[in-house]
C-alpha cells in the first residue's frame, strides 16, 4: 500500500534484508482520490522502487471502493497477476496493507468467510499472516 503507515511497518524488514519494496496502489483500501505526486512527496523518507509501475492505475481506484465486491475483484485480479509474474521464482511475496485488504486476501485463500470480510473482522494488529499458495 502507498500509505506511510505501511512503509513504516515494513521499514525494519527492508533494512534488515536490504530489499526495495514496490508500491502497489491496488492494495489501497481507501475511497479517497489518490494523487501519485503527493504520495511520492510523503514517501521521500522511505526506500522504495521508483521504477516500479503499479499494476492498478491510481485513477481506477476513485469511486470504486465504496462497493466491497469491486474491491474484492480488484484485489483478486491483482493477486493473480502477481502470482503469475512470480510463478517461476522461488521467493516469498510480502504484502503490507490494511485490515480490509488483509481480510479480502484471507477470504480469497479460503481462510475466512465472506461474512467475516463484510463484518471487517479484525486480525491481530501488526501480525504476519503466512499463506502457502503451492
Amino acid at each position: 500500500s502507498p500509505y506511510i503507515r505501511c512503509m513504516q511497518s515494513i521499514e525494519p524488514y527492508v533494512k534488515l534484508y536490504d530489499v526495495v519494496p514496490n508500491i502497489e496502489y491496488g492494495f489501497s483500501e481507501t475511497s479517497l482520490i489518490l494523487i501519485q505526486s503527493e504520495i511520492e512527496v510523503e514517501l521521500d523518507d522511505y526506500k522504495y522502487n521508483t521504477e516500479y509501475k503499479s499494476i492498478v492505475d491510481v485513477k481506477t481506484l476513485n469511486n470504486t471502493n465504496y462497493i466491497l465486491k469491486n474491491t474484492v475483484n480488484r484485489v483478486g485480479d491483482l493477486l493473480i497477476k502477481i502470482l503469475k509474474e512470480s510463478e517461476n521464482e522461488d521467493q516469498n511475496i510480502l504484502i503490507c496493507t490494511h485490515m480490509t485488504i488483509v481480510n479480502i486476501i484471507l477470504f480469497l485463500f479460503d481462510k475466512i468467510s465472506y461474512k467475516d470480510v463484510i463484518a471487517d473482522i479484525n486480525q491481530p494488529y501488526g501480525e504476519l499472516i503466512e499463506i502457502d499458495v503451492e
